[in-house]
């Protein structure tokens, strides 16, 4: 009998042998051995793994360039140039634009008048209208 069972016996009123509650109490302890024995073994290898991939120098960036130019030199290989990004600068919103955009009004004088040479080379040009 599992616990269940003996749970639903003695709410029935039955009675339950005491050989059933030592074969439970048994087998729930040898479960419970059981799960503490692989929470301990779950709980090393958490730690094993943990301290493998712990880095023993501080990381940077330039660090690992100068490795990998060095690495590359080793092998005859050129490193690898990269892409300057201020080549194209892409799409501008709207509103950048909008707000770059300087206003500027012509100022001319009361009595202001096109050159009459333009005048003259326009009606040569495109003729009467």
């Amino acid at each position: 009998m599992d616990a269940k069972e003996i749970r639903k016996a003695v709410k029935q009123g039955k009675s339950v042998d005491n050989e059933a509650l030592c074969d439970c109490i048994e087998n729930l302890t040898m479960a419970l051995a059981l799960a503490n024995k692989t929470i301990a073994d779950l709980t090393k290898k958490i730690e094993e793994l943990s301290k493998s991939n712990r880095i023993d120098q501080p990381y940077s960036v330039s660090a690992f360039e100068r490795a990998q130019a060095l690495a590359a030199a080793k092998n005859g290989k050129k490193p690898k140039r990269s892409k300057n990004s201020t080549t194209k600068p892409g799409r501008k919103l709207n509103q950048s634009k909008l707000q770059a955009a300087i206003r500027t009004e012509q100022v001319l004088q009361s009595e202001y008048y096109p050159r009459p040479l333009f005048r003259l080379f326009r009606v040569y040009r495109c003729g009467r209208r």
